[in-house]
């Protein structure tokens, strides 16, 4: 089995978990959203909050000074809310 394949296989695993689906075929897109420039900003959480809020991550681009400031309060008052963001066109 391919390097791939087995990629393939545990995306479509997990995309069936999530939408609770016992397909054994699915089509994806992979689009393109701001990129991650290290291991500890929070882009990735950015944009989970971002779909839960009905907001297409592939329009935002997150303001990365922002971030942990934004978290922080987050947790604090136990509301996370959408990250300060601007949008992005071009992506």
């Amino acid at each position: 089995m391919t390097a791939y394949l087995k990629k393939n296989q545990h995306i479509t695993s997990c995309m069936s978990t999530l939408i609770q689906t016992q397909e054994k075929e699915m089509t994806y897109l992979v689009k393109k959203v701001q990129r991650q420039g290290n291991g500890y900003d929070w882009c990735v959480f950015a944009f989970e909050i971002s779909l839960l809020y009905g907001q297409d991550p592939t329009t935002i681009t997150c303001n990365v000074q922002q971030l942990r400031p934004h978290l922080r309060a987050c947790m604090e008052s136990l509301n996370f809310t959408l990250f300060p963001s601007t949008p992005s066109w071009n992506m």
